[in-house]
């Protein structure tokens, strides 16, 4: 059977074709879309970075007190600023102060300095030189107190005090005036007896452990002389530098120190006194100072710092726990030759010339010997007067 001429073979579909103006719409679209999605990008990263750091920024920013320059407030800084002025101000006049004085002096104390109270003109500076830092500090002169106060806006900052100026024993002779000690002394009597040949009032000091310590002692006792115990004390170099037997060590604990200082008083029982044999490590110990110091006071013993390190605390501690006491202020024979010895023993009698007392410390050399034989003369031409050590303490 034919197919009917009516039946039509459906044809495919055409596409239709877009315009052209289609074509440049989508291509648009296609092309804005990535600098869409970069620019979303960007502006969640600019929103996450504001709330982060927003805050920070909006935050009050406050400097600390200590850098704050404005001189009306006493702050860290000028507190450490005063002090540094104060403290060149005392080196310059002479005082001796213990290592960290000053830098450990909180604002309102008060800090108890040695050597020659400052004259007026010195203060003036130093009043100048603290206005330059702030016109609120003052400082006040109280020479017949014998202290220096600073002021911040009338109120107490520090307080320089000196002790009161050393009574003149009664039967001390006028004038300047002069004591010597010799050290190490104890190994054999005979030097003992050259001691005593010497015409001047000397003092000795006995070694506690030498071979004739006890002996030495009862000698020199009987014959009116001012006996010292030297005192063994750990120096700086040790073992290369041996202070002798049953000496004092920084690491010993009290009950030891005592026991060993019993052991001295044993040996130089006759003993008024006391100076340390070396010591240039254990002399900078407090604690060490302080026990023996007790120990001292407790028997009645007046004690002269031998100054082996610069930095010794031990007149400082005696000074304050109100123990008569000195400080040495020449070694006469460092260099054991007896031109050299002279020249020192003049260097120490000028001294007292100057500052009215002085103290001299020497060892039992022949040459030492045959220079203080010597100087007799010289201290009468100096009028300086050779008086024991206990005239010349301070308390």
């Amino acid at each position: 059977m034919l197919p009917s001429p009516f039946f039509i073979i459906p044809m495919a579909k055409q596409k239709k074709t877009p315009s052209k103006k289609t074509k440049r719409k989508k291509k648009r679209q296609q092309a804005t879309w990535p600098w869409l999605a970069l620019a979303a990008f960007a502006a969640v990263v600019c929103l996450l970075l504001a709330l982060t750091l927003l805050p920070r920024m909006l935050e009050k920013k406050t400097p600390p007190p200590a850098a704050t320059k404005d001189p009306s407030i006493l702050t860290e800084v000028l507190v450490e600023d005063i002090r540094i002025e104060v403290e060149s101000a005392l080196l310059r006049a002479g005082v001796k102060l213990p290592t960290q004085a000053l830098k450990d002096l909180a604002p309102g104390a008060s800090l108890t300095v040695e050597g020659a109270y400052p004259e007026t003109a010195a203060l003036d500076t130093l009043q100048k030189r603290l206005k330059r830092l702030s016109g609120n500090i003052e400082v006040q002169n109280h020479p017949t107190q014998r202290t220096i106060v600073i002021l911040w806006n009338g109120r107490l900052l520090f307080g320089i005090e000196y002790p009161p100026e050393p009574s003149v024993p009664p039967d001390a002779p006028p004038g300047p005036r002069v004591a010597i000690i010799i050290d190490d002394v104890g190994r054999d009597l005979a030097t003992a007896r050259e001691i005593l040949d010497i015409d001047l009032p000397l003092n000795v000091a006995i070694l506690p452990f030498s071979h004739k310590a006890f002996e030495i002692d009862e000698l020199l006792y009987q014959q009116g002389r001012e006996i010292l115990i030297h005192i063994p004390m750990e120096p700086q170099g040790y073992p290369d530098k041996n202070p002798g037997p049953q000496a004092l060590f920084v690491n010993l604990d009290r009950d030891e120190i005592r026991r060993r200082f019993e052991a001295y008083r044993q040996r130089v029982p006759h003993a008024t006194g006391g100076n340390n044999h070396m010591g240039s490590r254990f002399t900078e110990e407090r604690d060490g100072m302080r026990t023996v110091l007790t120990l001292m006071k407790d028997d009645g013993l007046f004690f002269v710092d031998s100054l082996t390190t610069p930095r010794s605390v031990a007149y400082a501690e005696a000074v304050k726990m109100g123990i008569p006491s000195v400080e040495r202020d020449v070694f006469l024979d460092n260099v054991q030759v007896a031109s050299r010895i002279l020249a020192e023993i003049r260097k120490l009698a000028a001294l007292a010339q100057r500052q009215g007392t002085a103290v001299g410390i020497c060892h039992p050399h022949p040459e030492t010997l045959e220079a203080l034989r010597q100087s007799v003369k010289i201290f009468q031409e100096y009028g300086v007067t050779v008086v024991p050590v206990s005239q010349l303490l301070r308390s």
